[in-house]
């Protein structure tokens, strides 16, 4: 083959090829070859390009700086360079190319050839990048904000709501015998109407914390017995002011062992049978508690082998359709059906959030219904929750905590016992929060057990009293006007004499999982204003305070 045949050949071959290439003259720089691509993307044809030189067309703008790289050529210092720059195209316009030449000395000639890169789509792949950073950055930003923002509206929230609920809990039980049958129906009614809407708020933040993985649950042994007996209690004289039964039947044949979420537990089974009255116009909603046996077991779990235990929740209400059953544990599924909504109210979150509950604790609920007929819903749990429970957190889906049970409300007879100064155990407990009036509701609810309850607006007032008198425990809110409870509690940690205080976190706020552990190693307790929780705290004032006078 002849060189003239092997020219063409490298030219064809370089033709087909998707980068750009060129070769020049090392001292005149004008172009001797160039193949389609290149011709393809500056515009020229063959004929055009050959015709002008490197400086009319690469060079062209930047003739100072390839100046500096080429003169390497010449001064032999360099055998190959490549540098990056905007190549301008026929009609003016410009891309951006890595160009790699290299200095060729054959048959007595100088010659340069170059390999060119098409920088464009990695330039543009670049700025799509940068561009979704910064509008990763401005939704995590936003997101913070947002977090930020729902977590002060829910501590305001909450903490004014529990005030509402705590006033109206006191006025309704009538201490002081001095009101009216309709005053106590008033009081009654503020108290149950601030129930629901806390409940409400509660609803929303818990699928918030649901679908965010942030489910706080405390695993314990619950007496099933004393469980449902209280559920009985509660909710016998809703069923007897509707004009309906409700029933509770023990069907365990043994005691067991049963681990569970009292809190979770309570709260599932709360609104089953809260939705059973509501749909319940006459007849009864009983509530049964058994062992499956391990045919029924193996119907709902095929592959659960472990001990379950049942509660079963019937009624003879209006019932539910069979198109819809499949979607009652679906999120908002009841705003879809606007004539329940009209007439019973709700959301239809209650549901979705027991069945999630239900499924995190390792169990299930199952719904058999008849329309105009009744309801029976069944809660399947483990006899012990501990496995399903640990490979959710171990998945990062719930976080597991170290919460108290609950205690009981205060009964009339310590309410009495309350008014006479019976009753109450010995200790002196410092409510520090901002809201005076949720302060003085707490205070007065303690006061129902414990015998001395002082309050604080301010890190500074509790400093101060806390220097004045000995205190057996210390209640914060996060929130305070001159630093947070945080803060506070790490003062007092960094004290001698104060570093044995028992400190219970008693807040509206969601703690972030990353707060939460930190506060964890510094406080004692960490409690969520809601509607359970004034009980919750209750219940962990009077174990520090009883075990203060034991020990003393």
């Amino acid at each position: 083959m002849n060189t003239s045949n092997e020219n063409d050949l490298l030219h064809a071959i370089l033709d087909r090829s998707t980068n750009e290439f060129f070769l020049m003259d090392a001292d005149t720089f004008r172009f001797e070859f160039a193949n389609a691509a290149l011709l393809s993307n500056m515009g020229y044809s063959h004929e055009e390009f050959l015709s002008l030189s490197f400086e009319d067309t690469i060079a062209k703008h930047h003739q100072t700086m390839v100046d500096n790289m080429l003169n390497d050529f010449w001064q032999g210092r360099e055998q190959q360079i490549t540098f990056q720059k905007d190549t301008p195209r026929k009609d003016g316009s410009c891309y951006p190319v890595r160009i790699h030449m290299e200095y060729i000395e054959e048959a007595g000639r100088k010659l340069i050839s170059a390999e060119c890169f098409d920088l464009s789509h990695q330039k543009r792949q670049s700025a799509i990048l940068e561009q979704q950073k910064k509008i990763t950055r401005e939704l995590r930003l936003s997101n913070k904000f947002k977090s930020n923002f729902f977590a002060n509206l829910s501590h305001e929230m909450r903490t004014t709501l529990n005030t509402v609920l705590l006033l109206s809990k006191i006025l309704s039980e009538n201490k002081n015998l001095n009101l009216s049958e309709d005053q106590l129906n008033y009081a009654e009614s503020i108290h149950n109407s601030t129930n629901s809407l806390l409940a409400l708020l509660n609803e929303v933040l818990d699928m918030s914390k649901i679908e965010s993985g942030k489910m706080s649950i405390n695993l314990e042994y619950v007496d099933i017995n004393d469980f449902c007996k209280e559920l009985e209690r509660l909710f016998q004289p809703v069923a007897r002011e509707k004009g309906i039964r409700f029933l509770y039947q023990d069907q365990l044949k043994e005691e067991l062992p049963f681990k569970t979420d009292h809190l979770r537990m309570e709260q599932v089974l709360k609104n089953l049978i809260s939705n059973a009255l509501k749909f319940t116009k006459e007849g009864f909603v009983q509530l049964t508690s058994y062992r499956p046996s391990k045919d029924e077991i193996a119907s709902v779990f095929p592959e659960i082998p472990y001990p379950m235990v049942a509660f079963e929740v019937q009624d003879t209400g209006i019932g539910i359709p069979q198109d819809k059953l499949d979607r009652i544990f679906e999120s908002y599924s009841q705003a879809d059906d606007e004539e329940t909504t009209r007439e019973f109210g709700g959301t239809g979150l209650g549901l979705a959030i027991s069945s999630e509950i239900v499924k995190i604790l390792g169990g299930k609920i199952v719904v058999k219904s008849q329309e105009r007929e009744g309801s029976t819903f069944t809660l399947y749990v483990p006899v012990d929750s501990s496995p399903a429970i640990i490979q959710y957190a171990r998945e990062g889906k719930i976080k597991l905590s170290t919460a108290p049970s609950p205690t009981q409300e205060p009964s009339l007879q310590e309410i009495k016992a309350k008014q006479n100064g019976a009753g109450k155990i010995k200790g002196t407990v410092l409510l520090v929060d901002d809201n005076m009036n949720h302060n003085l509701a707490l205070k007065e609810y303690l006061e129902f057990k414990v015998e001395n309850c002082l309050t604080a607006q301010s890190a500074k007032e509790a400093y101060e009293m806390l220097n004045e008198q000995p205190v057996n425990c210390i209640i914060l809110d996060m929130y305070l006007p001159d630093t947070d409870g945080k803060e506070v509690a790490r003062k007092l940690r960094g004290e001698e004499k104060f570093k044995s205080l028992p400190i219970i976190i008693y807040s509206g706020k969601n703690l972030s999982q990353s707060e939460e552990e930190e506060m964890e190693t510094i406080v004692d307790a960490i409690i969520q204003k809601n509607v359970l929780s004034y009980k919750t705290l209750l219940s962990k004032i009077t174990g520090i305070l009883h075990k203060a006078n034991y020990e003393g």
